[in-house]
């Protein structure tokens, strides 16, 4: 896993609106490049409220971890998450999170908690939440979507070697 950087821009926007990755996605639309483009750049520019990530497998760019904190709530992130069509499967996905977590924990000492809408029918993606240690959350429900959470200490306990 590598942090995403300005270059990544164009790649990133391909893969966000390939059609197996906006079927998933929560809105299940296409972004415009306009739009894409300038949320990017504000993203990159705001390491405080976004973690941009490109996941890398066999040296190749293979998907996307992303944190992005609600504007006054700084203890919560949002994680969004997806590999490349022909990457899932092999159980990077969970890796992937686990890893995107771990780098959130060392960028940011004051979040609590990591947060995870999942689209129901993504049988997939719920499990690979679920190994990388995320618990069903009532507390936050979008209709549609599986809420999963967990918590820092979850997450540096995961850090600890066995």
């Amino acid at each position: 896993m590598r942090p995403a950087v300005t270059d990544d821009v164009r790649t990133l926007f391909e893969w966000r609106n390939l059609s197996e990755i906006v079927r998933l996605s929560s809105s299940q639309v296409e972004v415009d490049w306009d739009s894409h483009q300038a949320w990017f750049t504000a993203a990159l520019a705001n390491r405080d409220q976004h973690l941009i990530n490109v996941v890398v497998i066999g040296g190749r760019d293979a998907g996307l971890v992303r944190f992005d904190r609600a504007y006054g709530n700084p203890e919560q992130a949002t994680i969004s998450a997806y590999l490349l069509p022909g990457e899932t499967g092999q159980g990077a996905g969970y890796k992937a999170i686990m890893t995107g977590n771990r780098r959130a924990v060392e960028a940011w000492d004051d979040f609590y908690e990591v947060i995870a809408h999942v689209r129901s029918d993504n049988a997939r993606g719920v499990r690979s939440f679920q190994k990388a240690g995320f618990v069903e959350c009532r507390d936050e429900q979008i209709a549609g979507h599986r809420t999963l959470s967990i918590d820092r200490g979850t997450i540096l306990q995961q850090l600890v070697p066995s």
